[in-house]
Protein backbone atom coordinates (compact mmCIF):
# COMPACT_ATOMS: atom_id res chain seq x y z
CA UNK A 1 0.00 0.00 0.00
CA UNK A 2 1.29 3.43 -0.81
CA UNK A 3 1.98 5.66 2.12
CA UNK A 4 -0.87 8.10 2.72
CA UNK A 5 -0.11 11.78 2.54
CA UNK A 6 -2.09 14.05 4.82
CA UNK A 7 -2.48 17.65 3.87
CA UNK A 8 -2.65 20.47 6.32
CA UNK A 9 -5.69 22.72 6.09
CA UNK A 10 -4.60 26.36 6.72
CA UNK A 11 -7.14 28.80 8.06
CA UNK A 12 -7.80 32.00 6.18
CA UNK A 13 -5.26 34.57 7.37
CA UNK A 14 -6.42 37.97 8.50
CA UNK A 15 -5.51 40.80 6.18
CA UNK A 16 -3.26 42.62 8.63
CA UNK A 17 0.15 43.57 7.32
CA UNK A 18 2.88 42.18 9.55
CA UNK A 19 3.89 43.87 12.79
CA UNK A 20 4.79 47.32 13.97
CA UNK A 21 8.54 47.42 14.51
CA UNK A 22 9.70 48.32 18.01
CA UNK A 23 10.73 52.01 18.11
CA UNK A 24 10.42 52.06 14.33
CA UNK A 25 13.50 49.88 13.89
CA UNK A 26 14.00 46.39 12.54
CA UNK A 27 14.67 43.40 14.75
CA UNK A 28 18.41 44.02 14.52
CA UNK A 29 18.28 47.79 15.06
CA UNK A 30 19.62 50.48 12.70
CA UNK A 31 22.31 49.61 10.16
CA UNK A 32 25.47 51.47 9.39
CA UNK A 33 27.38 51.83 6.15
CA UNK A 34 30.75 51.35 7.80
CA UNK A 35 32.39 50.07 10.94
CA UNK A 36 34.00 47.00 12.39
CA UNK A 37 32.28 43.86 11.07
CA UNK A 38 34.13 41.48 13.36
CA UNK A 39 32.07 39.37 15.75
CA UNK A 40 31.46 40.78 19.22
CA UNK A 41 29.58 39.66 22.25
CA UNK A 42 26.17 41.39 22.36
CA UNK A 43 24.19 41.16 25.59
CA UNK A 44 20.73 39.67 25.24
CA UNK A 45 18.05 42.34 25.03
CA UNK A 46 15.57 42.35 27.91
CA UNK A 47 11.96 41.44 27.24
CA UNK A 48 9.60 44.27 26.42
CA UNK A 49 5.83 44.65 26.71
CA UNK A 50 4.09 43.83 23.42
CA UNK A 51 0.54 43.42 22.17
CA UNK A 52 -0.12 40.57 19.77
CA UNK A 53 -3.07 38.70 18.29
CA UNK A 54 -3.87 35.03 17.77
CA UNK A 55 -6.02 34.41 14.70
CA UNK A 56 -7.86 31.16 15.50
CA UNK A 57 -10.26 30.98 12.56
CA UNK A 58 -13.91 29.90 12.89
CA UNK A 59 -13.18 26.52 14.51
CA UNK A 60 -10.21 27.31 16.73
CA UNK A 61 -10.55 27.48 20.52
CA UNK A 62 -8.36 29.20 23.12
CA UNK A 63 -8.72 27.47 26.49
CA UNK A 64 -11.96 26.00 25.18
CA UNK A 65 -13.42 29.33 24.04
CA UNK A 66 -13.82 30.61 20.46
CA UNK A 67 -12.10 33.77 19.30
CA UNK A 68 -13.82 37.14 18.99
CA UNK A 69 -13.50 40.18 16.74
CA UNK A 70 -10.33 42.09 17.60
CA UNK A 71 -7.41 43.90 16.01
CA UNK A 72 -7.82 44.78 12.35
CA UNK A 73 -10.08 42.47 10.33
CA UNK A 74 -9.70 39.54 12.75
CA UNK A 75 -13.09 37.92 13.18
CA UNK A 76 -12.05 34.99 15.39
CA UNK A 77 -9.09 36.13 17.44
CA UNK A 78 -7.55 36.66 20.85
CA UNK A 79 -5.73 39.83 21.91
CA UNK A 80 -2.86 39.27 24.30
CA UNK A 81 -0.77 41.72 26.28
CA UNK A 82 2.48 39.88 26.82
CA UNK A 83 6.25 39.99 26.63
CA UNK A 84 8.67 39.53 23.79
CA UNK A 85 10.17 36.07 23.96
CA UNK A 86 6.97 34.50 25.29
CA UNK A 87 6.31 31.08 23.78
CA UNK A 88 3.19 30.97 21.61
CA UNK A 89 0.48 28.65 23.00
CA UNK A 90 0.62 24.99 22.00
CA UNK A 91 -2.06 22.47 21.08
CA UNK A 92 -2.73 21.89 24.78
CA UNK A 93 -4.16 25.42 24.96
CA UNK A 94 -5.31 25.76 21.34
CA UNK A 95 -7.86 23.18 20.25
CA UNK A 96 -10.53 22.88 17.56
CA UNK A 97 -14.27 22.40 17.62
CA UNK A 98 -13.84 19.91 14.76
CA UNK A 99 -13.05 16.25 15.18
CA UNK A 100 -9.64 14.96 14.09
CA UNK A 101 -8.06 18.41 14.03
CA UNK A 102 -5.22 19.83 16.10
CA UNK A 103 -2.90 22.84 16.04
CA UNK A 104 0.21 22.15 13.95
CA UNK A 105 2.06 25.49 14.05
CA UNK A 106 1.74 29.29 13.86
CA UNK A 107 2.65 31.52 10.93
CA UNK A 108 3.19 35.26 10.91
CA UNK A 109 0.27 36.81 9.08
CA UNK A 110 1.02 37.64 5.47
CA UNK A 111 4.09 35.37 5.37
CA UNK A 112 5.01 31.70 5.38
CA UNK A 113 7.24 32.15 8.42
CA UNK A 114 6.66 29.60 11.18
CA UNK A 115 6.75 31.38 14.55
CA UNK A 116 7.22 29.79 17.99
CA UNK A 117 7.84 32.82 20.22
CA UNK A 118 6.80 36.47 20.30
CA UNK A 119 9.26 38.89 18.64
CA UNK A 120 10.16 42.38 19.88
CA UNK A 121 7.45 43.92 17.70
CA UNK A 122 3.99 45.23 18.46
CA UNK A 123 0.67 44.18 16.95
CA UNK A 124 1.89 40.97 15.31
CA UNK A 125 -0.81 38.58 14.14
CA UNK A 126 -0.10 34.86 14.37
CA UNK A 127 -2.34 32.57 12.34
CA UNK A 128 -3.16 29.11 13.71
CA UNK A 129 -2.52 26.35 11.20
CA UNK A 130 -4.53 23.21 11.87
CA UNK A 131 -4.25 19.72 10.45
CA UNK A 132 -5.54 16.17 11.03
CA UNK A 133 -4.63 14.22 14.12
CA UNK A 134 -2.55 11.40 12.69
CA UNK A 135 -4.14 8.63 14.74
CA UNK A 136 -7.55 9.42 13.26
CA UNK A 137 -6.49 10.54 9.81
CA UNK A 138 -8.17 8.96 6.81
CA UNK A 139 -6.33 7.89 3.69
CA UNK A 140 -6.74 8.17 -0.07
CA UNK A 141 -4.50 5.17 -0.70
CA UNK A 142 -6.33 1.84 -0.65
CA UNK A 143 -5.20 -1.80 -0.71
CA UNK A 144 -6.02 -4.42 -3.33
CA UNK A 145 -7.90 -6.56 -0.84
CA UNK A 146 -9.68 -6.40 2.49
CA UNK A 147 -12.54 -4.27 3.76
CA UNK A 148 -13.03 -0.80 5.17
CA UNK A 149 -15.13 2.36 5.13
CA UNK A 150 -15.43 4.68 2.14
CA UNK A 151 -16.49 8.33 2.59
CA UNK A 152 -18.22 10.54 0.07
CA UNK A 153 -15.05 12.56 -0.52
CA UNK A 154 -13.18 9.38 -1.57
CA UNK A 155 -11.22 9.03 1.65
CA UNK A 156 -11.08 5.75 3.54
CA UNK A 157 -10.51 3.82 6.73
CA UNK A 158 -8.83 0.47 6.09
CA UNK A 159 -9.64 -2.44 8.39
CA UNK A 160 -6.89 -4.63 9.83
CA UNK A 161 -7.32 -8.37 10.45
CA UNK A 162 -8.70 -9.08 13.93
CA UNK A 163 -9.35 -12.87 13.91
CA UNK A 164 -12.60 -14.72 14.39
CA UNK A 165 -15.67 -13.38 16.16
CA UNK A 166 -15.69 -16.32 18.60
CA UNK A 167 -12.26 -17.94 18.40
CA UNK A 168 -12.17 -21.59 19.50
CA UNK A 169 -15.95 -22.02 19.58
CA UNK A 170 -17.65 -24.80 17.63
CA UNK A 171 -19.01 -22.08 15.39
CA UNK A 172 -16.23 -19.50 15.41
CA UNK A 173 -18.46 -16.98 13.73
CA UNK A 174 -17.48 -14.23 11.36
CA UNK A 175 -14.03 -13.14 10.26
CA UNK A 176 -13.30 -9.70 11.68
CA UNK A 177 -11.47 -6.56 10.62
CA UNK A 178 -10.86 -3.70 13.00
CA UNK A 179 -10.72 0.09 12.58
CA UNK A 180 -9.56 2.24 15.50
CA UNK A 181 -9.94 5.93 16.35
CA UNK A 182 -12.45 6.90 13.67
CA UNK A 183 -14.39 10.14 13.39
CA UNK A 184 -17.61 10.98 11.56
CA UNK A 185 -18.94 14.46 10.83
CA UNK A 186 -22.56 15.56 10.51
CA UNK A 187 -23.66 15.80 6.88
CA UNK A 188 -21.06 13.50 5.36
CA UNK A 189 -21.85 10.10 3.87
CA UNK A 190 -20.12 6.73 3.99
CA UNK A 191 -20.45 3.09 2.97
CA UNK A 192 -18.62 -0.12 3.75
CA UNK A 193 -16.37 -1.32 0.94
CA UNK A 194 -14.78 -4.51 -0.34
CA UNK A 195 -11.42 -3.33 -1.67
CA UNK A 196 -11.02 -6.48 -3.79
CA UNK A 197 -13.79 -5.54 -6.20
CA UNK A 198 -14.91 -2.04 -5.17
CA UNK A 199 -18.37 -3.21 -4.06
CA UNK A 200 -19.99 -1.02 -1.40
CA UNK A 201 -23.00 -1.50 0.83
CA UNK A 202 -25.17 0.31 3.37
CA UNK A 203 -28.31 -1.07 4.98
CA UNK A 204 -30.02 -1.35 8.36
CA UNK A 205 -29.33 -5.06 8.70
CA UNK A 206 -25.56 -4.56 8.56
CA UNK A 207 -25.41 -2.54 11.80
CA UNK A 208 -24.99 -4.51 15.03
CA UNK A 209 -27.82 -3.37 17.36
CA UNK A 210 -25.33 -3.30 20.26
CA UNK A 211 -23.47 -0.46 18.51
CA UNK A 212 -23.01 2.97 20.07
CA UNK A 213 -24.55 2.14 23.42
CA UNK A 214 -27.18 -0.34 22.28
CA UNK A 215 -28.19 -2.71 25.10
CA UNK A 216 -30.05 -5.53 23.33
CA UNK A 217 -30.71 -7.08 19.94
CA UNK A 218 -33.53 -4.63 19.25
CA UNK A 219 -31.60 -1.45 20.10
CA UNK A 220 -31.42 1.33 17.51
CA UNK A 221 -29.11 3.75 19.33
CA UNK A 222 -26.99 4.01 16.21
CA UNK A 223 -29.81 5.88 14.47
CA UNK A 224 -28.96 8.86 16.69
CA UNK A 225 -25.65 9.13 14.82
CA UNK A 226 -26.23 7.95 11.24
CA UNK A 227 -29.02 6.60 9.07
CA UNK A 228 -29.47 4.82 5.76
CA UNK A 229 -29.91 7.28 2.92
CA UNK A 230 -30.46 5.32 -0.27
CA UNK A 231 -27.25 3.41 -1.01
CA UNK A 232 -25.19 5.09 1.72
CA UNK A 233 -25.26 6.13 5.35
CA UNK A 234 -25.74 9.80 6.20
CA UNK A 235 -24.16 11.11 9.43
CA UNK A 236 -26.70 13.10 11.48
CA UNK A 237 -24.45 13.93 14.45
CA UNK A 238 -20.70 14.34 14.95
CA UNK A 239 -19.23 11.33 16.73
CA UNK A 240 -16.09 9.28 17.19
CA UNK A 241 -15.61 5.55 17.66
CA UNK A 242 -12.59 4.04 19.37
CA UNK A 243 -13.20 0.67 17.75
CA UNK A 244 -15.21 -0.52 14.75
CA UNK A 245 -15.41 -4.21 13.90
CA UNK A 246 -16.39 -5.32 10.40
CA UNK A 247 -17.68 -8.89 10.88
CA UNK A 248 -17.85 -10.83 7.64
CA UNK A 249 -20.09 -13.76 6.76
CA UNK A 250 -21.74 -14.62 3.46
CA UNK A 251 -25.05 -12.72 3.26
CA UNK A 252 -24.75 -11.85 6.96
CA UNK A 253 -22.16 -9.10 7.44
CA UNK A 254 -22.40 -7.15 10.69
CA UNK A 255 -20.69 -3.94 11.76
CA UNK A 256 -20.20 -2.99 15.41
CA UNK A 257 -19.34 0.57 16.54
CA UNK A 258 -18.00 1.05 20.07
Amino acid sequence: MKKAIYLLFPLIAASLAGCVKYNGQGKDGPTSGSGDTSKSTVPEEPAIDVTYYLNLGPNGLYNGQPGTACGVNIEYGVKIEGKSGDALPTKGTITSSQYNVELKYWVLDGTQDVITSVPRENNCVFVAMFGPIDSKARTKDIPDSGFGIKFGDDTYYVGTTAGKERPGAEDEGRDQLKITDAYFLKGESFTFINFSNGDTWADDASIDPYSLGGTDEHSTNWLLYFRVDGTKYRVVKDFTSDEIYIKLKYNDNLIWFK
